[in-house]
């Protein structure tokens, strides 16, 4: 059999008119049965293959991104525990707040102030009685009889002066 270079000298470089000419027939079969094993298996290999290497990337990543986890959970513990600490503060102070804002045994802030504004009632309604029994008589009880009438006027709370305008 003619050489492959005799046969078209031009098409083939010279590497592989050395190696073709000292191949085997049993070697060319091999050649053969690995193309052919290659072309009909290889694109499932070669998913196995990225699949791994896809594994083996998202392994590493995952590793790269806990790797300062350990620092993070002890700074996570300590701020939560500064937290616990602040907010148990904060509940005792709500507490007398609370206590001081609702109505209990009459020592609260809240019960002063209904007292108080109570009381401030009771000597608007007086003052106003006092007036209306003067005017009955047909005595001017003071040249500023109407700014003290404007003043107890005043002593009522905006809520409610309001709502008595509308």
């Amino acid at each position: 059999m003619p050489a492959p270079a005799e046969l078209m000298p031009e098409l083939f470089p010279a590497w592989f008119t050395a190696w073709a000419s000292s191949v085997t027939l049993i070697e060319l079969l091999i050649y053969a049965l690995a193309i052919a094993a290659v072309l009909k298996w290889g694109k499932r290999w070669w998913r196995g293959v990225v699949a791994v290497a896809t594994g083996i990337l998202a392994v590493a990543k995952t590793l790269d991104s806990i790797q300062g986890l350990t620092a993070f959970m002890a700074a996570t513990t300590a701020t939560l525990a500064d937290q616990t600490k602040t907010m148990a503060t904060q509940d005792h102070q709500l507490v007398g707040i609370y206590h001081e804002t609702h109505k209990n045994d009459g020592s609260s802030i809240k019960d002063a102030g209904l007292r108080t504004e109570e009381a401030v009632d009771r000597l608007e309604r007086g003052m106003l009685a006092v007036f209306v029994l003067l005017d009955a008589a047909g005595i001017r009880a003071a040249a500023d009889e109407d700014s003290i009438r404007q003043e107890l006027e005043d002593t009522h709370p905006k809520e409610k002066r309001s709502h008595d305008h509308h």
